[in-house]
């Protein structure tokens, strides 16, 4: 039996596309497979949304119009290599793949190596970075396409990605800079909140009261700034009164250079994609 969707992989990113798929109704669960190396994660994806079990990689290949590999990107080869198509398959099929670093480059040099010319464009790639937020039905995915992607292959893709939160297509050199923000962006704002938390507890605030305080505010000030509509530069000046507690806080900051260290770290982030991404194409 034909399956929608295919997972190569089922972690906890998997899964998280999954339920997105499931709960916004873009595929029934029973057309979804997923193989991985842990049976016992299969079972419970099985038993938690409905989902189908493969005996292997290959099966997920075989049955599925879209497959999403969702492998660590040093176990790229090895699954590329194991559902490469045979020379004379030409039965159209979407790859995607969610694994960080892995160029589109080297999917097609394994994925291709054993078909024509003329088939490649029957298995259009697609490379995507997606966030943990995507967990919560939150995230923010960054998608790129080869050229073999057509406009109704791209749809089903923004479709997919969607179903977790917000899309934002680009060209493949900008994937190391959407890794860098928001691939990796969850981790500053929790780095920020683990301080804020740290400061109320200096202040005498237990620890549920800190995390209160700090919860509250960072979603309150995220809501704020969807709801007004204005820059986060507007909105921090309408609080920090002169002379005030606020600007005392944020005349601190500035002298220590926070903002400036926020973004040469992310350019950092960036910076070391690109390192890993050339690591692994080699």
């Amino acid at each position: 039996m034909k399956t929608e969707i295919g997972f190569i992989g089922s972690g906890n990113m998997a899964e998280a596309i999954m339920a997105g798929i499931i709960k916004t109704g873009l595929c029934k669960a029973e057309c979804i497979i997923a193989s991985d190396k842990s049976r016992d994660r299969i079972d419970y994806l099985g038993r938690s949304l409905g989902i189908k079990a493969a005996s292997s990689n290959k099966e997920v290949f075989e049955t599925s119009k879209v497959i999403i590999l969702s492998v660590k990107p040093q176990n790229m080869k090895e699954i590329l290599e194991d559902i490469r198509p045979e020379a004379n398959t030409s039965e159209k099929k979407i790859i995607i793949s969610i694994a960080a670093g892995v160029q589109i480059s080297f999917i097609e040099s394994v994925l291709y190596s054993n078909i024509e010319k003329k088939n490649e464009k029957q298995f259009p790639v697609s490379r995507v970075m997606p966030n943990t937020p995507g967990l919560a039905g939150a995230g923010m995915t960054g998608i790129c396409f080869n050229r073999n992607i057509s406009d109704l292959d791209a749809e089903t893709v923004k479709n997919i990605f969607g179903s977790m939160g917000k899309t934002l297509i680009c060209s493949e050199p900008d994937m190391d800079g959407i890794t860098a923000m928001s691939g990796s962006g969850p981790a500053y704002v929790f780095y920020f909140m683990e301080s804020m938390i740290s400061a109320g507890k200096e202040l005498g605030f237990s620890d549920d009261e800190s995390l209160l305080l700090t919860l509250e505010t960072i979603k309150g000030a995220v809501k704020l700034m969807e709801t007004q509509n204005e820059a986060p530069e507007s909105l921090r000046k309408k609080v920090t009164s002169p002379g005030g507690t606020t600007e005392a806080a944020i005349k601190h900051m500035e002298s220590a250079g926070v903002k400036t260290e926020i973004v040469k770290g992310i350019i950092a982030a960036s910076s070391r994609s690109k390192e890993l991404s050339k690591l692994l194409s080699n």
